[in-house]
């Protein structure tokens, strides 16, 4: 059944490459357990003082290479690939060794544990392959390693940082961002997506209406409407549906966009058979609570004391109402009488 294949076969030579680079057990590793998925207590403060989530899953290499043919990354138009929270680098890898044209394929990952963990795998490439490949850093005090392919000059540039801080990310052909980030990034992110070069394609763990919290028109549009989006992950090896749009900054706006962000929800509820009771689970922090959140991506659950029962905050649009939104309903509230 076309709709529960999320992959296509990988080249052998290119699995050959990955498998000596990043090690046979961590290629195509499936679970929640894979290698990259525990970090340092360091970073987890610094994700913590940067609102950044540590939430942590991979692209499996048929469902790589199933999303590079889908959009065209072999093509001769194709010439630059960001990926934007790039764990250890296996997405990134991939595409730099099965696409010749690729000119530049820039990853970024904000754990140092996971960086490091990918600049391993760069390095044994690299050792591996001394006559193709040579790798420059990473040096102190700066994040940064460098694979170069020494007969043509492509290049993939893997970085320890912020990518919201790399606007460079932005200006490629295909963008991978297969990522959860906080709501309170989405304005500065939809802003980045803005930038973005016209026919770019960008492949998203979120949909992009949820996400786009600003004034700036949104005009990107669906890849394609027919089409199934689904790759394989090692959450998901049949395949995970993402979300695929290009961008075209000449056509009209075509997403339905909510104005008062109403749709994004950061909960998802579950039924907890043994305790007959509700449990909800925050996909920005990875946070389990019983008790009905009252927070919900732009919005809040407030009482009024007047008319004894709740109304609803957007503090960002400095809105109330009585109706709840689309991402309280999911949890539950209704709408004040």
């Amino acid at each position: 059944d076309e709709e529960e294949i999320g992959g296509e076969p990988t080249p052998p030579d290119v699995l050959a490459a990955l498998r000596i680079a990043c090690g046979s057990k961590t290629v195509g590793e499936t679970g929640h357990d894979t290698c990259a998925a525990e970090v340092s207590d360091a970073d987890r403060a610094i994700a913590g003082k940067q609102a950044a989530s540590l939430l942590y899953g991979e692209l499996l290499p048929d469902g790589v290479t199933r999303m590079l043919h889908r959009f065209g990354a072999t093509g001769k138009a194709t010439k630059r690939l960001s990926e934007l929270g790039a764990g250890s680098g296996k997405v990134a890898l991939q595409a730099f060794l099965q696409c010749p044209n690729l000119e530049l394929v820039t990853a970024v990952e904000i754990a140092q544990s996971r960086w490091f963990i990918g600049v391993g795998y760069m390095q044994t490439l690299c050792d591996r392959y001394r006559d193709r490949f040579l790798l420059e850093g990473p040096v102190p005090d700066k994040p940064r390693c460098v694979v170069t392919e020494i007969a043509t000059g492509r290049k993939l540039v893997f970085v320890c940082g912020d990518f919201l801080e790399e606007p460079s990310l932005f200006q490629a052909d295909i963008l991978v961002f297969a990522v959860q980030v906080p709501c309170q990034h989405f304005e500065k992110l939809a802003v980045c997506f803005s930038k973005c070069p016209a026919s770019a394609i960008l492949l998203t763990f979120v949909e992009l209406p949820q996400m786009w919290w600003t004034s700036t028109e949104c005009r990107w549009h669906i890849f394609d409407p027919k089409g199934h989006e689904h790759y394989s992950t090692s959450w998901n090896p049949a395949g995970h549906l993402f979300h695929v749009y290009q961008h075209d900054p000449k056509r009209p706006a075509s997403l339905c966009i909510s104005p008062l962000q109403e749709d994004y929800c950061n909960w998802q509820a579950f039924w907890d058979e043994e305790k007959k009771s509700w449990y909800y689970f925050d996909h920005e922090t990875e946070e389990y609570v019983y008790t009905r959140p009252t927070q919900c991506g732009a919005w809040a659950v407030c009482f009024c004391d007047e008319w004894k029962c709740n109304f609803y905050h957007n503090a960002r649009a400095d809105h109330s109402q009585w109706q709840a939104p689309a991402c309280l309903k999911q949890l539950g509230y209704r709408d004040s009488e």
